[in-house]
């Protein structure tokens, strides 16, 4: 009798499980087991000029912090307002000199980044201390394209450190997942097509998985099902 009603319950969470309605990817992939990084650093709403040595915060500039502690150590990112840079803890970075991932594509200019969240985490028996930030480039389709940057060993030396821009499309740091000892996975996602319309009908993801800076495809796939066809903002999981 336990076993029927244990048996039961399992079939009802499932069941529930599959018919719930998502209507943002950040919802989504929250729920997922194994999710690296949960909780978005404050950000700050001051904005600042104040020129370095690489130009970056200067009269032509303005600049925001984020603050958190990664381990031991408190650190300090610093975004520019109006440039494709930023800074950890005085370490310079451009955006468009990531290792793009798969078919994203970096920026050929000196493009900011808009609405920015950054992530913490630290290390653990998985995976050494990370950094994630994304963000939105103007244009028309900045609700569906959240770029995401992961960087690896962030206050390490330079050549210890690691610099990935990750696929884009309905994308987010949330997604990252830990794998096996020094592995992580990420989403490449797609649209799936409707074959006699020009819309979709769900879309496709596809985790890739990062070990030891090679990418590989861990063989696992997930479909999500768009309630409206057309409509990638509110759907199911297939």
């Amino acid at each position: 009798m336990r076993y029927i009603f244990s048996s039961l319950f399992f079939f009802l969470s499932s069941a529930l499980h599959a018919t719930t309605i998502f209507t943002s990817y950040e919802t989504y992939y929250s729920q997922l087991n194994g999710g690296i990084f949960t909780k978005a650093l404050e950000k700050s709403t001051e904005e600042y000029s104040m020129k370095d040595e690489h130009g970056m915060c200067g009269e032509d500039d303005s600049c925001q912090d984020q603050f958190g502690v990664l381990g031991s150590k408190k650190i300090r990112l610093t975004f520019s307002l109006t440039k494709g840079i930023f800074k950890i803890n005085g370490w310079h970075f451009s955006y468009k000199n990531a290792k793009a991932l798969d078919d994203v594509k970096n920026s050929s200019d000196e493009v900011s980044l808009h609405e920015i969240s950054a992530y913490v985490a630290e290390k653990n028996n998985n995976h050494p201390d990370m950094v994630c930030i994304e963000g939105y480039y103007m244009g028309s389709k900045r609700f569906r394209l959240s770029e995401v940057f992961l960087i690896i060993n962030p206050l390490d030396s330079k050549k210890k450190i690691q610099f990935f821009h990750l696929p884009n499309l309905h994308s987010s740091c949330l997604a990252i997942q830990g794998e096996s000892k020094n592995s992580f996975s990420y989403p490449n996602n797609n649209y799936i097509p409707q074959d006699d319309i020009d819309q979709s009908t769900g879309l496709i993801i596809k985790w890739q998985t990062i070990t030891n800076n090679t990418v590989h495809s861990s063989g696992r796939e997930t479909k999500l099902r768009f309630i409206e066809i057309g409509n990638p903002f509110k759907f199911s999981i297939l």
